[in-house]
C-alpha cells in the first residue's frame, strides 16, 4: 500500500443490505432509498472491486440498547407501522421496512 512503511495492506469492508432499501422517506428527504442506489452504482466501478462485501446482520432489537434507553427503544419498535408513513419527529419517519433496515444498521 502506498505510503504504508511497514508493507501492510488494509482492506476495506462494506456492510450493507438491501432491507435498507425498504427505509422509506417523505419525496426530498436526504436518507431515501436512490441515495443508497446511487452509492451502489459508484461502488461498482473498477477502482472499488477489491473492497470486500457482506451482507449486514439482522440484530435483535436488545442490541439497540448499547446506544439508547429502553424507553426510546420501545418507542421505536412500537412506532412501526404495517403500511404508509408515521412521523416520529421533525426530521424522521418509519415505513414498514424501516425497523429492519434499521436492525440491519445495528447489526
Amino acid at each position: 500500500m502506498r505510503g504504508d512503511p511497514g508493507g501492510t495492506s488494509l482492506t476495506t469492508l462494506l456492510i450493507t443490505h438491501d432491507a435498507c432499501l425498504n427505509h422509506l422517506t417523505p419525496q426530498g428527504h436526504p436518507e431515501r432509498p436512490d441515495r443508497l442506489r446511487a452509492v451502489d452504482r459508484a461502488l461498482e466501478a473498477e477502482e472499488f472491486h477489491a473492497l470486500l462485501r457482506e451482507l449486514a446482520p439482522m440484530a435483535r432489537i436488545e442490541a439497540a440498547l448499547l446506544a439508547h434507553d429502553l424507553e426510546y427503544v420501545q418507542m421505536i419498535a412500537e412506532s412501526a407501522p404495517e403500511e404508509g408513513m408515521v412521523s416520529i419527529d421533525g426530521d424522521t419517519t418509519m415505513s414498514p421496512g424501516s425497523l429492519e433496515a434499521t436492525l440491519r444498521g445495528v447489526g
